[in-house]
């Protein structure tokens, strides 16, 4: 019978942070103030990490012949799993999980194949356990590029044991995960040597952001830290500075009839709203009347009929922007470091957020919606990724009147 020990770490979240060398450098910020307004926390909860050794003869994938392996446990259940491709230098990114860089491999549990530590692994985990590989570059922007990006939340509540701060991997944008020390941040080159630009390089987010990822069905898991060599996060600070307020939309919305198959909309001839070169089709049937007064026009005027033809419709993206629907599905996004605060409309359960600049038209859309939820603005671009885009943002518009 094979015995593996398992050691029990601790979720670090005080002010110390350190760095890793070797393989990785710097990541540079113009921005070199310490963190402030943190403090230690007082919960530390026991999480579970290992290191294991596969057998890879064939050099698969480009990973060396013996690659160290980090498994992150949840519930004494493999929760997720980090190949090392750095050959033999392989000490730093260990040591971005709080394990001493001159590790003995032979003391690690080995397997004769990939294969067969994953069937182990899935056999424990009771399912499919992601496994994703961590590699090295001499340049750390490089490096640093297998974190698409970091969060820090400002109202975690330590005494529940939840999290203060997230990050996101470029190859998996389908998983937010928590971060359990410092050493995997500065490891990947995302912070600098000592940690003190954390706070710059992060995005600030709440529970609301949490619950917006949840129910896209983004999964969260946790990357946990030995405790040899981990090193503490700083408290995330719970103020929101106050950001610039939103620039007004100068550019003013035009109104159009046009003939065009909107995907569903069953009208024959189609109010077109075209702002900031974007077209938006209104969807109300014979009560577009409100809608067009919402947006300044007068519901008794003659409208310019547009040619699909026309290249003020062809520029437009048609049917690419969200329909502007009187029965409409809506949610709110209120920034809460801005004064105005500014609101961003999620119409119809789609990924585009929508500003309407003009107080009558965003109160129309406001009017019987649920409250609106009160988010940072660093967050807003963050709200809705796409799975299958590592890079990409929430697409954001504005629409004037």
């Amino acid at each position: 019978m094979k015995i593996i020990q398992r050691q029990y770490v601790a979720a670090l979240t005080v002010a110390s942070l350190g760095w890793v060398s070797g393989c990785v450098g710097e990541a540079e910020s113009d921005v070199d103030a310490p963190i402030t307004g943190t403090a230690a926390a007082e919960v530390i909860g026991p999480n579970v990490t290992e290191v294991l050794v596969y057998d890879n003869p064939d050099l698969a994938d480009d990973l060396p012949r013996e690659v160290p392996v980090v498994v992150s446990f949840k519930d004494n259940k493999p929760n997720v799993v980090f190949q090392i491709g750095c050959g033999s230098n392989y000490g730093p990114i260990l040591e971005g999980f709080g394990y001493p860089r001159t590790l003995d491999l032979n003391q690690a549990a080995f397997y004769d194949s990939f294969d067969s530590m994953q069937m182990q692994l899935e056999r424990d985990a009771g399912g499919p356990v992601p496994i994703h590989t961590l590699r090295c570059d001499a340049d750390p922007n490089v490096t640093r590029q297998q974190i698409f990006q970091v969060y820090r939340r400002v109202d975690a509540d330590l005494g529940k044991g939840e999290a203060e701060y997230y990050l996101r991997l470029r190859d998996d944008p389908g998983t937010i995960y928590t971060v359990g020390c410092s050493n995997v941040l500065s490891a990947l080159s995302w912070t600098k040597a000592d940690g003190s630009n954390l706070e710059q390089v992060s995005i600030p987010i709440n529970r609301a952001v949490l619950d917006v990822w949840n129910a896209q069905g983004i999964a969260t898991r946790d990357i946990n830290c030995h405790t040899s060599t981990g090193k503490a996060l700083p408290r995330a600070r719970r103020d929101l500075p106050q950001q610039t307020a939103e620039t007004s939309y100068a550019a003013e919305a035009e109104l159009y009839l046009v003939r065009y198959s909107f995907t569903g909309i069953r009208t024959r001839v189609t109010p077109y709203l075209i702002a900031g070169g974007k077209g938006y089709a209104i969807d109300c049937g014979s009560n577009a009347d409100m809608m067009k007064r919402a947006f300044g026009f007068d519901p008794a005027a003659t409208l310019e009929e547009l040619s699909t033809s026309d290249p003020r419709f062809t520029a437009s993206d048609p049917d690419r922007q969200p329909h502007l629907a009187c029965d409409r599905s809506v949610k709110i996004f209120q920034t809460a470091d801005q004064s105005p605060s500014a609101r961003y409309f999620q119409l119809g359960g789609g990924k585009t957020l929508v500003r309407f600049t003009c107080p009558t038209a965003a109160n129309f859309f406001a009017e019987g919606a649920p409250a609106a939820q009160s988010v940072p603005r660093a967050a807003v671009p963050y709200l809705f990724v796409d799975p299958n885009a590592p890079a990409s943002k929430t697409r954001m518009l504005e629409v004037g009147c």
